[in-house]
């Protein structure tokens, strides 16, 4: 059971929020240590797994749409 149209908007804010922590994150991080490296990995670890986590969803979504 789904909360229809919200749940979209919702999975969105969750994502930006999840973006913007992860920014401030990352910027404590390279203000900590200097290096862009580990930054830059955290960034793209991040971002990786929340591509994966909504294109699961996604066909998670068409197979019981089918």
């Amino acid at each position: 059971m789904g909360l229809g149209r919200n749940e979209g908007v919702l999975s969105h804010v969750f994502d930006l929020l999840i973006g913007a922590v992860t920014a401030v994150v990352a910027w404590l991080l390279y203000e900590q240590t200097g290096e862009t490296l580990w930054s830059l990995l955290l960034l793209i670890v991040v971002t990786v797994g929340m591509v994966w986590w909504r294109m699961r969803d996604y066909n998670q979504a068409s197979e019981e749409s089918d």
